[in-house]
């Protein structure tokens, strides 16, 4: 499974108020699919399966944010949430809710650094979920009765083989440098 492979199955998600932000942050991610939400509500309708990373804007959250932080967690507990604040916040507040915290003005290359760091991380935590979930079915299914499930397992352990490559391989997933 590559890296690229990975990518092409997931998405970002932004809450973004601001018109000329909303833009330039979908001209800086070019290399997955970006969604976009311009009101609390939205995040609502365009979270999917596929959404690994969300990226919030303080200024947008009009008192939804414990709302919009559970609606996401209880549907991907490995999504990767992001603060974009617009002054110097302290850090510690928001440490327990956002997996990071960044004060506007942000440059195009610190932007695309942690985005990349971000997908990384949550891709990396959503194949071990997906690792440790496929072990307990298999285990499950073999404990059972029933033999009518090989083709099942079959398919299972599969799977397992492909998400486990990653994650034994870690740099099929970080970054590299040469």
């Amino acid at each position: 499974m590559k890296y690229s492979d990975l990518l092409s199955k997931v998405s970002i998600l932004f809450l973004e108020e601001n018109d000329v932000q909303r833009d330039l942050f979908s001209q800086w991610i070019t290399t997955v699919s970006t969604k976009m939400a311009t009101e609390p509500e939205d995040v609502f309708h365009e979270f999917d399966s596929s959404v690994i990373l969300v990226i919030i804007s303080q200024t947008a959250l009009n008192d939804e944010e414990s709302k919009i932080q559970k609606y996401i967690l209880t549907r991907s507990p490995s999504c990767q949430m992001v603060l974009i604040t617009s002054s110097a916040v302290d850090e510690t507040f928001y440490e327990q809710e956002y997996d990071v915290t960044i004060t506007r003005p942000i440059s195009k290359q610190e932007f695309t650094t942690l985005v990349e760091k971000r997908l990384r991380y949550g891709i990396y935590s959503a194949l071990i979920e997906e690792f440790y979930a496929l072990n307990s079915r298999l285990l499950t299914l073999e404990q059972g009765d029933s033999d009518g499930d090989d083709k099942f397992k079959k398919t299972i352990q599969d799977r397992i083989q492909k998400v486990e490559r990653p994650i034994q391989h870690p740099s099929l997933v970080r970054r590299r440098t040469a």
